[in-house]
């Protein structure tokens, strides 16, 4: 589950899997859930990048702008606003984003693994 585990293949992978909640290494900072592009098309999937969009498909993955050019995340105990660039990561990853790579993850590290 999360940036650094997220394999671009079709159907079920290995590394998508049910935790236990208390597995959750900081759940005040990881997204449980966000507003989606709200199209109609594809919006049960909220991932960390557009690079997993298809454009001929017309799907949007990343969390939408429908609020003020942003999207309300889900938090554990709470849910907060944020600018959806503030949430989209680059793809490949990169240093500069390391606090938006642990809001995706589970175990609260970047896309190396990083804290």
């Amino acid at each position: 589950m999360g940036w650094h585990n997220l394999t671009l293949t079709q159907g079920w992978s290995p590394d998508f899997r049910c935790r236990q909640v208390t597995s959750v290494k900081s759940p005040s900072e990881f997204m449980i859930m966000a507003d989606t592009a709200a199209d109609a098309v594809y919006d049960f999937a909220v991932l960390p990048t557009d690079s997993q969009q298809s454009l001929n498909w017309r799907i949007t993955t990343i969390p939408g702008k429908v609020h003020r050019g942003g999207a309300n995340v889900c938090l554990r105990w709470h849910v907060q606003w944020y600018l959806q660039k503030d949430l989209v990561c680059k793809d490949p990853p990169v240093l500069e984003e390391l606090s938006k790579q642990r809001m995706w993850n589970a175990d609260n590290l970047s896309a190396w693994g990083h804290e």
